[in-house]
């Protein structure tokens, strides 16, 4: 255990870190009111840029945070101290406008003299230090007082004035200063490379919308990926990969950080590999460049949610089902580097469309419903099916097969495909003997997807039907009893509440449950 950090803060690390993203609001709340209400010291609890957490996600929410947060406020915990930091947005001013006992506004008279001795320092860096005395000194006048408290704006005109060669540019450049940081946003994008725009817009697309962190041989596999092509021609890609930070100039920023992720086996020399290469993670250079791309106000590179869900999914499907090989090994991760990313994460994006469409349909179909599975499921198993039985994922295909998967992943479509696809006297046998140690129903149920546990029992589902642990039924209220926190309902809660009522409401036999 890891010193003076909370079991229950390490417990939630270690499981999140173990699958590959960070916890959703709904557990690390749960978390953080489990240590306040057991505190027996101060407690000071310290939320920075809150602004920046979503608005609407399917993991993080702002409103469930904000409300949060207001709930501890109300409680009056003696010994709890907040302090959060953001833009003054009214969405969070206003759950905080009859709880906050105090409020700082900085002004812009107190941010610049901090822009101001900014741009001091970076005019002593080597690519601008070279300057004259005169042109530096105008540089951090004509800078600083246009910046407007703005920190980011600053930055990015220094970088402008740093690429320049000539003191004609940089005076060119210290003429015509873009007024906003939305005009600036709007001038990098601009001056990308009109050949790499699609590039540049892939590469956008899925830093706002990726399920985790990715590396920078990812992001540029990403970006030559296409949900109409099949396999990943080589002529496509970067020489360096690198070289994506430089086609978003500006707009991107490398960092170094340890990523976690799942995946089979490797050898140590394969290990260290990944694991350096998954060390480079790509990121916006701000949130405020992510916040502009996503508004209408970037025009013509606007970044669509529904459209981008759309192209993530294709592209997920497509790395799978065409480049993954039947006798997958760590070498093909090196070779193909989404491919881990595309087999753990397709159905999240899949399941964000608004609207169903024809051919990511069929791009699921020929996945759960060809020898595509096998392979998927070779890189990544949502079940495990392989521990415990690792020569049957080889073979894998079929209509329990397909029905199964499609039915623990919560794909509505793709279940009631399955379903249909079977001859009337076979159903009952598909959906109740299914899988060892798993069934359809039983998946469905665990995983709290309500729309399919009708379509199912609607179908002859058995709810009474036993899988690995005893009864559906019983599985279910264990799950339950698990959902139940010191927060309150959450979303997995509430829905395993309804599987309850539907399964009794099919004639599910509690004293068989109980006695089991």
């Amino acid at each position: 255990m890891l010193p003076n950090i909370p079991a229950d803060v390490e417990r939630l690390y270690l499981t999140f870190k173990e699958a590959g993203h960070t916890p959703p609001i709904r557990d690390l709340v749960a978390v953080v009111s489990s240590i306040i209400s057991n505190a027996t010291s101060e407690i000071l609890v310290i939320l920075d840029a809150l602004d920046e957490v979503p608005e609407r996600s399917s993991r993080n929410n702002r409103q469930e945070l904000l409300q949060f947060l207001s709930g501890l406020a109300r409680e009056g915990f003696s010994r709890l101290h907040v302090l959060v930091t953001s833009r003054d947005l009214s969405d969070i001013r206003h759950p905080f406008r009859e709880v906050a006992s105090q409020e700082l506004c900085l002004e812009r008279s107190d941010v610049d003299p901090d822009i101001r001795y900014y741009v001091q320092c970076c005019l002593k860096h080597y690519n601008l230090a070279r300057w004259s005395p005169d042109l530096k000194s105008e540089i951090e006048e004509i800078i600083s007082s246009k910046a407007k408290g703005m920190f980011r704006w600053a930055a990015c005109q220094m970088e402008l004035i740093e690429r320049c060669r000539k003191i004609r540019d940089a005076r060119i450049a210290l003429s015509c200063l873009p007024k906003t940081l939305d005009d600036t946003y709007k001038r990098m994008l601009a001056d990308i490379n009109e050949e790499y725009l699609p590039d540049a817009m892939a590469v956008f697309r899925w830093l706002t919308y990726s399920r985790r962190p990715l590396s920078i041989e990812e992001i540029a596999e990403a970006a030559i990926l296409q949900s109409e092509t099949t396999r990943v021609d080589p002529n496509d890609r970067l020489a360096d990969p690198s070289e994506v930070i430089g086609i978003c100039r500006g707009l991107l920023t490398l960092s170094h950080e340890q990523e976690s992720h799942r995946g089979p086996k490797r050898s140590l020399y394969h290990q260290l590999q990944l694991e350096s290469r998954r060390s480079r993670v790509v990121r916006f250079s701000h949130f405020s460049v992510q916040e502009y791309l996503r508004s209408e106000r970037a025009s013509s590179f606007h970044i669509d949610t529904a459209q981008s869900h759309t192209q993530l999914t294709g592209c997920c499907l497509s790395d799978v089902i065409y480049n993954a090989s039947s006798t997958f090994s760590i070498e093909d991760t090196i070779e193909y580097p989404m491919l881990e990313y595309a087999a753990r994460y397709w159905h999240e994006h899949f399941q964000n469309l608004e609207a169903s469409d024809p051919q990511l349909d069929g791009l699921v179909h020929m996945l759960l419903e060809t020898d595509a599975l096998g392979r998927w499921l070779q890189i990544h198993d949502p079940v495990g099916l392989r521990h415990y039985s690792p020569s049957i994922v080889i073979s894998m295909q079929g209509p329990a097969w397909d029905l199964f998967y499609a039915s623990h992943l919560g794909l509505y479509r793709s279940t009631k495909r399955s379903l249909y696809a079977i001859e009337d006297s076979n159903i009952t046998r598909y959906i109740d003997s299914g899988v060892t140690p798993y069934t359809a129903l039983g998946a469905a149920c665990l995983r709290g997807h309500v729309d399919i546990v009708r379509l199912l029992l609607s179908r002859g589902a058995d709810p009474n039907s036993r899988i690995v642990d005893g009864t559906i039924l019983k599985a279910v209220l264990d799950v339950y009893q698990q959902c139940i926190d010191p927060v309150g309902e959450s979303a997995k809660l509430k829905n395993m509440e309804e599987v309850l009522l539907i399964l009794l409401e099919h004639g599910a036999e509690t004293k068989r449950s109980t006695q089991n």
